[in-house]
């Protein structure tokens, strides 16, 4: 069960970090991450308060998710 909890976190961990750049990503650039159907790609706003929404929104699932891993490990 041990295993299964590191292996589990270590994936964790690695979304959050994702989740965690990619707010950064929109809060420094202004665009968000649409997908469309496989890929993703990156679009401009419309309003800049929608690209620091999705930056917030994005950053505290990811630290969340980092939280999550850090628990499963211990």
């Amino acid at each position: 069960m041990k295993i299964f909890n590191i292996v589990l976190a270590a994936f964790v961990l690695l979304f959050g970090l994702r989740m965690v750049l990619t707010a950064v990503q929109t809060a420094i650039s202004g665009k968000i991450l649409v997908r469309q159907g496989i890929r993703s790609k990156w679009q401009p706003v419309a309003v800049r308060s929608d690209a620091w929404k999705s930056a917030i929104r994005d950053g505290l699932m990811g630290l969340l998710l980092i939280v999550l891993g850090v628990v499963l490990i211990f």
